[in-house]
C-alpha cells in the first residue's frame, strides 16, 4: 500500500474518485462515501492523505485546516476505505497519518467528527498517545453506518 499527501485542487478528485469507484463497486457504504466526501464538504480541505494500491485509488482521509465551516479549529473531515480494503488497517493507516500531517502543519488542537460505528471503533483502538491535542467528537449513536 502507498500513501501520498494530496494537495490543493486534487484534494476534490480524490474525492470524487473514491466516490465513483465506490458507486462502480455497488460498495454498501456508497452513502457513507458521500457523506464524507460528497457535495462541497471537500471545498474547506486544502489536504488528503490517499491510499493506493499499485495506481488504484483506495481511500482516502481529508484535511480542513479551518474545519468545515471555514472559521473554527482543524479537523479530519472525511475518511473513506473502499470496501475491497477494510479490515486492513487502511482506514487507521489514513487517520494516523492524516493526524500526523496536522502535527506538521501545527494544525493542533485538532477535532474528529465521528460519523459512523466503525470510525467510532477504529478511534477507540488508537493509544491514547495518536490522539494526544485531538478532540473526538463522536456521533455515531446517530449513524445509520
Amino acid at each position: 500500500m502507498r500513501y501520498e499527501v494530496i494537495h490543493g485542487d486534487d484534494v476534490a478528485r480524490v474525492a470524487d474518485g473514491l466516490i465513483r469507484a465506490a458507486a462502480d463497486a455497488g460498495d454498501p457504504l456508497l452513502g457513507m462515501a458521500i457523506v464524507t466526501l460528497g457535495g462541497d464538504r471537500h471545498l474547506c480541505c486544502d489536504e488528503a492523505i490517499a491510499a493506493y494500491e499499485g495506481d488504484v485509488l483506495v481511500g482516502a482521509a481529508t484535511i480542513a485546516p479551518k474545519g468545515e465551516s471555514g472559521e473554527d479549529m482543524p479537523e479530519v473531515v472525511g475518511l473513506f476505505v473502499l470496501e475491497k480494503y477494510r479490515r486492513q488497517k487502511v482506514g487507521r493507516e489514513l487517520l494516523l497519518r492524516a493526524i500526523a500531517r496536522c502535527r506538521e502543519r501545527r494544525l493542533v488542537p485538532l477535532r474528529l467528527n465521528i460519523l459512523s460505528k466503525a470510525a467510532s471503533a477504529l478511534v477507540k483502538n488508537l493509544s491514547p498517545d495518536a490522539l494526544v491535542d485531538v478532540q473526538v467528537d463522536d456521533k455515531s449513536h446517530f449513524s445509520l453506518f
